[in-house]
This record gives structure tokens, C-alpha cells and sequence, in this order.
């Protein structure tokens, strides 16, 4: 995911099931510095990818504009068994 580190989403307001059914990806700590705040649609962002085990690596993002978040995390298995919530 560290190839996503440097990616300029300062503009993006729609990130709406961007990594969804990616079932592989278990690493997002390569976007703990974008920056989201114009965000509006989070939607299925994460969905299906059962191997997250934190989304610690996102504690900084600002998402007060954000108007939907439905399913953001749907099916992350992975966050209930290691507490990540």
C-alpha cells in the first residue's frame, strides 16, 4: 500500500467503494496522510476486505464534511477479531 502514500486526493470527494473486494489487502497504513477533508462519499470504501486488521492508519483523517459512510467497513472480519475497533 506504500505506493498510495504520495497520491494527491486533497480534491477527491468521492471515495465511494474505491478498495472494495479488494480481499487481499490487509496493509492501509499508506494512506495515513491523505488528506480527505473535502470528502463527501465514503461508501463501501473498504467493503469486503476481510483482511484489514486496524484502521488505526486513518485516525487522522478529516472526514467532517463526509455525508455517507454506509458499509465503509462491511465485512472487515479481520477488525473484530483483533479488536480494531
Amino acid at each position: 500500500m506504500n505506493s498510495l502514500h504520495n497520491w494527491n486526493v486533497s480534491n477527491g470527494t468521492n471515495f465511494r467503494e474505491m478498495f472494495s473486494s479488494c480481499e487481499k489487502l490487509s496493509d492501509i497504513s499508506g494512506l495515513q496522510n491523505w488528506k480527505v477533508s473535502k470528502g463527501i462519499y465514503f461508501n463501501s470504501m473498504f467493503s469486503e476486505c476481510s483482511k484489514i486488521r486496524s484502521f488505526n492508519d486513518l485516525q487522522n483523517w478529516n472526514v467532517s464534511n463526509g455525508k455517507q459512510f454506509n458499509n465503509m467497513f462491511y465485512h472487515c472480519t479481520s477488525l473484530l477479531d483483533s479488536n480494531g475497533f
